[in-house]
C-alpha cells in the first residue's frame, strides 16, 4: 500500500488482512485514526460499465462521519470512501495558525 502524507510518499506491506485493513493500518501509522463503523457499496446503473459507490460511515476523535467513493472500479470506489475520510481527519487535526 502506498500513501501520500505531507508530499511524501510511504509504501507499506500488509500481510493476512483486507485493503480497507490495510489503509486505515498505514494511516494510522500517521497518526491519522479512522475506526470504519461500516461500508455499503452499490452499482450505480445495471452493466459492465456502471459506477461503484461505496458509503463509508467511520468514527475518529471528532466524532462519527460519512464518507463516499465512486468509480468503475469497487475497490477504488472503496479506498478512495477511506481517503476522503482520512482528508477530513487530518484536516481536522492540522494545527491553525
Amino acid at each position: 500500500m502506498t500513501v501520500r502524507v505531507d508530499n511524501t510518499e510511504h509504501v507499506r506491506n500488509h500481510h493476512g488482512i483486507g485493503p480497507v485493513q490495510a489503509c486505515t493500518a498505514t494511516l494510522a501509522e500517521f497518526g491519522i485514526h479512522i475506526d470504519v463503523v461500516s461500508l455499503n457499496q452499490t452499482s450505480l446503473s445495471t452493466g459492465n460499465d456502471s459506477d461503484a459507490l461505496t458509503l463509508l460511515k467511520y468514527r475518529n476523535a471528532d466524532g462519527t462521519h460519512w464518507a463516499a467513493g465512486r468509480d468503475q472500479s469497487v475497490l477504488t470506489a472503496t479506498l478512495t470512501a477511506v481517503a476522503n475520510a482520512a482528508r477530513r481527519t487530518a484536516a481536522k487535526q492540522a494545527p491553525i495558525g
